[in-house]
């Protein structure tokens, strides 16, 4: 056998050029894809133009990334988008706006709370994310430019990580190149603490600047003055935010036009100022606004105990018919709590809130929260009567990974918490024992002369962050654990660092927010292989406290790797109640057997990406989850709805892979995700998510999926779906011009192209033909297939439930559509191939000709020597008994026959590993 390597190429989506997301650059509302293989990707066809559309991630200067993920033709608004904020580790909140109409998503932007405390100094610009996705900047690769003013007496010679210096003008302006890359270095030096450094005055994106949108003239206005009240007690620290000492820090109030002449546009209050001061409590804001209704919306943020608190403002419907005055009290905000049936902690969570105005215009907010800061408040509201408001919390949360009390009677609970929830490839977490107790000492900031001064061995050492070496913290600031401090902790022989974030060594009451995280995490160097916790301020003085009376000794317990996962999703509408208190019950929920999978020995990174929609919903946040497999757990999604359609998503390094599905009862689900082996076939249709939302799905717009291998007039497409478990869809392919040949009666037929794919003008009769393909996916097996079937031009217009063909997107075809008669082989090895696996043969139409005989060889020498298996009729497919010996690879050789007399003969070499 000719064993050619060949690449099949995948079929992507210019998402960055759709309408979707580009050109809208002012406040009004008017009406790059995945990699094929974990490694060793195939080349991709740039320039074809079909297929759903494969996530894009836009990178940002400060590190952060915003992932956009959508269905749809790339040339028409509609697609349903999904929008995920990823901030940089330990980064601050990030806020995503969006408008758009009933024609769908039409512009997205981005604002890490750090850079918003910054006001007018950095240029929104900058975080236009439809700009720069369309302008080519989707790519971590990519190169930014960026131009920095700086102070008549500062260097504009500067130099910064990752960014190199293109020209110094005159006006003490620097044009840097950014590695995007390098981002979230090049943001730590820029803006040390949270505040502009090296005499920096402004910073913005050359070629695209926005600064503050400006309101059209209106004949009459009339003064809309907010004010944002929080007092100062004990609950709420002090801390710098804009240069003012305050117990809060407000990110924005706007407010946008519902019904009068300023319908649809955004207007922005402006700070007036403190109505006192050191610290500031009260602010005050104003906007001149037209008469009518208006959404008034606003993010402010406080701290609790060294912990991030992010509050949404929210009054749905404000009439303004005169001067208008409008008081927020934060401190009657409810935080949003989720119940689980077991007891669990928050993982990751998104918060939105969409208006909506009569004519299907809308506007929506979307935050987003790094690891321990999914602490969302909500602000009660009355109930609209025009247009749609509607609340969602995206949540996903299990067992909770680290608690903590003082030993004794009646011992006080800590509020310990690790850098993130879990141990990921490429940034390890070490964690303390499955359950213990110990001794605590207290070690200052862990220098060597610190713990000269203690005996540490076999104890928890609380340590203060190291202020002596230069890092400060000003109120909220992204504090760190230092690479020297957790090595001497290892020397001195700690079972585990306690992590206190205030700095006593500087000013008395300055703090990091928590957690805190590893100083290496930006960096190459190694994660020193000590467990530590951070602790808030009250804990660490709890401790200190009653180590001045004698020892103290904790005890502490390791959730372990999460083998229960919830992922919820709650919607308000019309209104924001007070009580936000959440619970699920085990009857509102669908468990789901996740089985993830890798094609390596070691772990791999995966990230779970959940969404879901409503049917009249274009844009919705999802909640990204990272996580080491290869692994095994349930999944429980709900609250149950039968109008819900849920979008999973996995990426890997180099995998993407994507199921839409509606959980509608208590029945137990099975999904196997990034299984071997990758062979060309089709998902299975999903008559749930079309029956959800009737002529919501199933359009050009928002197809399920497209029609795999099929005929439209009398082009004949050899494109289709890589796929292993049928419930999921692993992305779109084609071959490149010598990895396929088509025969017709013995006779090669000519290839042709379509949007740089293979394709095949074939006449218009019924014949019988002969398609032969080779590729290799990475490790993912190498296949070879040899299809006999018949095709005609069809006559009828029928390419599937809820499917569309390649040619309707890629060349407005309107000849029928249908899938010519190829049997297809889906492999199901499971945990122990050697013992049996199953093999299911299927045509993409339902009403093809029947499966009438399969018959199966295994191999373990890559096709060198080929055995008979036992193979056995099931109800689901075909169960095979292979005959083998040995621990290395298992090839697979399938014959299949339709009662039609269409045939598949397919090998795949290295099917599946047997050990």
């Amino acid at each position: 056998m000719n064993h050619r390597r060949q690449s099949m190429r995948r079929v992507g989506v210019a998402l960055v050029a759709s309408a979707m997301l580009a050109s809208v650059t002012s406040a009004t509302i008017s009406g790059t894809p995945a990699a094929a293989a974990r490694s060793g990707a195939p080349q991709q066809f740039t320039a074809a133009q079909a297929g759903t559309a494969q996530p894009v991630t836009v990178p940002l200067i400060t590190g952060d990334s915003v992932r956009l993920s959508a269905a749809g033709k790339p040339t028409a608004a509609g697609g349903r988008v999904t929008a995920t904020a990823q901030p940089r580790p330990g980064g601050p909140t990030i806020k995503i706006t969006a408008t758009g109409s009933a024609g769908g998503v039409q512009r997205i932007s981005a604002l890490p709370a750090d850079v918003a405390r910054l006001g007018a100094a950095v240029d929104p610009g900058l975080f236009d994310v439809t700009w720069l996705a369309a302008h080519g900047y989707a790519a971590k690769d990519a190169r930014l430019p960026v131009v920095v003013q700086y102070a008549s007496t500062a260097n504009p010679n500067t130099r910064f990580p990752g960014a190199t210096i293109a020209k110094t003008n005159a006006d003490h302006t620097a044009e840097l190149a950014l590695d995007l890359g390098q981002a979230a270095s090049f943001w730590s030096a820029v803006a040390p603490g949270g505040r502009l450094g090296s005499g920096i005055a402004r910073v913005w994106l050359k070629d695209h600047i926005l600064g503050y949108a400006t309101s059209p003239a209106y004949t009459a206005t009339y003064p809309v003055t907010v004010t944002v009240h929080l007092a100062a007690d004990k609950d709420h620290q002090v801390f710098a935010c804009n240069a003012v000492r305050t117990t809060m820090c407000v990110m924005g109030v706007n407010l946008m036009g519902i019904t009068g002449p300023a319908a649809g546009q955004a207007f922005t209050a402006n700070l007036l100022g403190c109505a006192d001061i050191d610290p500031c409590t009260t602010y005050g804001l104003q906007a001149n606004v037209p008469s009518g209704t208006y959404w008034i919306s606003g993010w402010v943020s406080f701290y609790d105990d060294a912990y991030d608190q992010n509050v949404l403002l929210e009054k749905p419907e404000v009439t303004v018919a005169g001067a208008t005055d409008v008081t927020f009290e934060v401190a009657q905000a409810r935080p949003i709590s989720v119940q689980t049936p077991r007891p669990s902690s928050t993982y990751n969570a998104m918060l939105q809130d969409t208006r909506t105005l009569p004519d299907g215009r809308y506007a929506s907010d979307l935050m987003f929260s790094s690891y321990g800061n999914h602490q969302y408040w909500v602000t009660p509201s009355d109930r609209v009567s025009t247009g749609q408001f509607r609340l969602e919390l995206g949540w996903v949360g299990g067992a909770t990974p680290v608690t903590m009390s003082i030993a004794g009677k009646g011992g006080q609970a800590l509020h310990a918490m690790y850098p993130s929830y879990a141990t990921f490839p490429g940034y390890p977490m070490y964690r303390l024992a499955t359950r213990g107790a110990a001794g605590v000492v207290a070690a200052g900031e862990g220098t060597e002369a610190d713990f000269a001064k203690v005996n540490a061995r076999g104890k928890l050492v609380l340590l203060t962050v190291a202020n002596s070496t230069g890092l400060q913290c000003f109120g909220g600031s992204l504090g760190a654990v230092m690479d020297w401090q957790l090595q001497n902790a290892i020397r001195a022989g700690a079972v585990g660092v306690l992590m206190d974030p205030e700095t006593p060594s500087a000013t008395p009451g300055e703090f990091c927010a928590l957690p805190l995280r590893g100083d290496w995490i930006l960096g190459e160097d190694p994660t020193p292989p000590m467990p530590f916790v951070s602790v808030t301020p009250s804990d660490a003085a709890a401790l200190r406290a009653r180590l001045t009376k004698g020892s103290v000794s904790v005890a502490y317990t390791d959730g372990g790797t999460a083998t229960e996962i919830y992922d919820l999703k709650f919607y308000e509408q019309g209104e924001i109640p007070a009580d936000q208190r959440l619970t699920v019950r085990s009857a509102d929920l669908t468990p789901t057997k996740a089985v993830y999978r890798t094609d390596t020995a070691q772990d791999v990174l995966d990230s779970r990406v959940t969404s879901a929609f409503q049917p009249n919903e274009f844009l919705t946040g999802g909640v990204a989850e990272p996580f080491a497999a290869p692994t095994t757990r349930t999944e429980y999604t709900g609250p149950i709805s039968p109008e819900l359609v849920h979008r999973d998503e996995l990426e890997s390094p180099g995998m993407y892979q994507s199921s839409l599905r509606v959980y509608a009862d208590t029945n137990r689900r099975t999904q196997e995700w990034a299984a071997r082996p990758f062979v060309p076939g089709s998902p299975a249709e999903v008559p749930d998510v079309l029956a959800a939302q009737p002529g919501s799905w199933g359009t050009t717009l928002n197809p399920v999926q497209l029609c795999s291998y099929c005929r439209q007039g009398n082009t004949f497409y050899p494109i289709g779906y890589m796929e292993s478990d049928r419930s999921l869809s692993s992305g779109l392919y084609g071959y490149d011009s010598a990895s396929a040949h088509l025969y017709r009666d013995g006779v090669e037929v000519p290839q042709g192209s379509v949007a740089g794919l293979v394709a095949y003008t074939l006449p218009p009769e019924s014949s019988a033909y002969r398609l032969a393909t080779d590729y290799r996916l990475s490790s993912y097996g190498e296949v070879h297939t040899q299809w006999e079937f018949t095709s005609a031009a069809p006559a009828v217009n029928r390419p599937g439930a809820g499917s569309i063909c390649i040619g309707t997107l890629v060349s407005d075809s309107t000849d029928p559509c249908a899938a010519d008669p190829l049997v297809f082989v889906a492999y199901h090895f499971g945990d122990t191939p050697a013992r049996g696996f199953t093999v299911e043969a299927y045509h993409q139409d339902p009403q093809a000709p029947r499966i009438s005989g399969v018959q199966v060889w295994t191999s373990t020498d890559d096709g060198a020597h080929w055995t008979s298996a036992t193979v056995r009729s099931t109800q689901g497919g075909y169960a095979v008994t292979p005959h083998v010996t040995g621990t290395g690879a298992l090839s697979v050789r399938v014959v299949a026959v339709d009662a039609a007399g269409n045939r598949v003969d397919q090998t795949v070499l290295q099917a599946v590993r047997l050990s």
